[in-house]
Parts: structure tokens; C-alpha cells; sequence
């Protein structure tokens, strides 16, 4: 099945997220994060955002993929919704171990794309 140029559009989004993402937190220490208000922010700004696209995806997209969509998505309603829930550890690990599969998926689904 074609990918949608919308979907290609968010999955693109998705991926620079996780780069900038990547980028920032590559050499930074768990105690400089946490110590870095303003690096959480960010941090949890950008995962609540591919949150909100990988809600906006569309169903066939999301159906060929084994991902925790409803806990991706989760992420984004707590960061917006209850911000002060928001636990810096979780958005960490979050940030550095589990954004790898989601990554994984986006640059399939582009690949097959432009295949």
C-alpha cells in the first residue's frame, strides 16, 4: 500500500525530532539533564510532539508496525496535559533507550517509499 504524502510528512518530523533529540543529549551526563530544566523541557516539548504525529498517522500505517502506539501518543497527553506528573527519569530514558524502534519504522516505511 502507497504511503500518503501526509504520512511521509510526519514521518520525516518524527525522525528530525529524534535527530535533534539525539543530537542534544549525545554526550550530556543523566546529571546535567536533570540538573537542566530547560534541556527537559526541550526534551519533553519535542516527545510530546512525536506524540502528536504519530497520532495524526494514518491507521493502515500504524497497523503494519508492532510499536506501543497508545503509550507514544500516552507521553504527549502527560507532558501537555500534567506537566507537573512529569517524571525527568522517564523522559531520559525514554529519550535515550526508546526512540530506536520508532526511528527504525519511519525510515522503513521512507525507504519502501522511495523504492
Amino acid at each position: 500500500m502507497r504511503m500518503t504524502d501526509r504520512d511521509a510528512n510526519r514521518l520525516e518530523l518524527i525522525l528530525q525530532l529524534i535527530a535533534d533529540i539525539e543530537r542534544r543529549l549525545a554526550t550530556m551526563p543523566i546529571e546535567m539533564f536533570l540538573a537542566d530544566r530547560d534541556e527537559r523541557d526541550l526534551t519533553a516539548y519535542r516527545l510530546a510532539t512525536i506524540g502528536e504525529e504519530t497520532r495524526q498517522l494514518s491507521d493502515s500505517l500504524k497497523k503494519r508496525h508492532d510499536l506501543p502506539w497508545i503509550q507514544i501518543y500516552g507521553m504527549r497527553n502527560v507532558v501537555f496535559h500534567d506537566y507537573v506528573s512529569v517524571d525527568p527519569d522517564l523522559i531520559w530514558g525514554v529519550a535515550k533507550n526508546r526512540l530506536s524502534a520508532l526511528e527504525a519504522m519511519c525510515r522503513a516505511e521512507l525507504d519502501e517509499r522511495e523504492s
